[in-house]
């Protein structure tokens, strides 16, 4: 315990660094300019993307200024950067979005614990599911029409979405929940003192857990064939472990600052996002690093992909959104493919 407390304490130290260093900013509207081939839109802090499954639609969440300010939530049709629209505000800095799968609404947390539901079909005040709840910077919708979050003491928190009620509180880890993803059957859960669990989605019982690191893990990923686990943090590394036994295979790369989002693309491509405000870019089978993309100039904050993952789309610390298209890393993939083609195996 002393461990996830001294976790949490170094996260919440480096937030405050952040919020000293940026307190002057002022809340902007997002505006956007094509650089270097990609497409940013201006703007504060990006804490989350989701994308509609019905309409390629991206949403995102904002935080401005200091942390316990209003957020903003945005809204891009088709997933269109160029037409983005202001959809609603947060009590505070707005801090993690789930588009519900059936394309009806969003759910949104801030920083202070609050948790709402926005409808997309109608015009009409969010309604709150929730106040007073430990930081939320986790949640997943779950089968069964239910919404999963996780919080800053280590609680997952079960929602009916029918009642738009509680129906279950667990103590789900020791430390911060930093990320919730569905895999399949799974949901999978990761924590700042470096461990992943993995539960069974229908009932939420506990299937089996890795310790990896003595780090925070902002982000835990399955492989297409859900045999690897993929994990990247503040211990700097993106990391191949197996997926039944937590085993380390391999490290795929030691990045310059901590890992803070993972995502899988086309053609067995993984994206990591990084502090120092690049994402870099590798291949799964062949575990080669093929890319590393600039970004805008501030730290990566999360990532995501347009429905046909053509368009890896990333959200930032101090410069909004910024896509990037495929074709910019289709050379260097490539070379992958065809180095992977040709290497064999020693023989015994």
């Amino acid at each position: 315990m002393q461990l996830a407390t001294t976790q949490e304490a170094r996260i919440r130290l480096w937030f405050a660094s952040l919020i000293l260093a940026s307190s002057f900013l002022l809340p902007l509207s997002p505006a956007v300019r094509a650089q270097s081939g990609s497409t940013q839109v201006q703007g504060p802090w990006i804490t989350s993307l989701a994308q509609s499954e019905v309409n390629d639609s991206i949403y995102a969440t904002e935080a401005t200024s200091l942390l316990l300010r209003q957020g903003n939530v945005h809204h891009f049709p088709g997933g269109d950067l160029a037409n983005g629209e202001a959809i609603g505000e947060t009590a505070s800095s707005a801090w993690k979005i789930v588009v519900l799968r059936n394309g009806t609404g969003l759910i949104v947390s801030d920083y202070a614990g609050n948790l709402m539901r926005k409808s997309l079909e109608a015009a009409s005040e969010p309604k709150q599911l929730a106040t007073g709840l430990r930081w939320i910077r986790a949640m997943v919708e779950i089968p069964n029409n239910r919404l999963v979050v996780g919080t800053e003491d280590g609680k997952l928190i079960v929602f009916d979405l029918e009642k738009d009620s509680e129906t279950a509180r667990l103590d789900g880890h020791a430390s911060q929940v930093m990320q919730l993803a569905m895999f399949g059957d799974a949901l999978i859960s990761c924590s700042a003192d470096g461990v992943v669990k993995f539960w069974a989605a229908d009932d939420l019982t506990m299937i089996r857990e890795h310790k990896l690191t003595s780090n925070a893990i902002w982000s835990a990923i399955l492989s297409p064939d859900h045999r690897y686990l993929l994990s990247g943090g503040a211990d700097r590394r993106l990391q191949l472990h197996n997926a039944e036994t937590g085993r380390l295979i391999m490290t795929l790369g030691v990045l310059p600052d901590w890992v803070t989002a993972i995502q899988l693309l086309p053609s067995d491509v993984v994206a990591a996002g990084c502090m120092n405000g690049r994402v870099y870019l590798f291949h799964l089978p062949s575990k080669l690093r093929i890319k590393e993309l600039p970004g805008p100039g501030s730290a990566i904050w999360c990532l995501g992909a347009s429905g046909d993952g053509r368009k890896l789309v990333a959200g930032t610390r101090k410069h909004g959104i910024f896509e990037v298209m495929e074709h910019a890393w289709e050379k260097e993939l490539q070379a992958a493919l065809e180095r992977f083609a040709t290497e064999h195996p020693p023989m015994p």
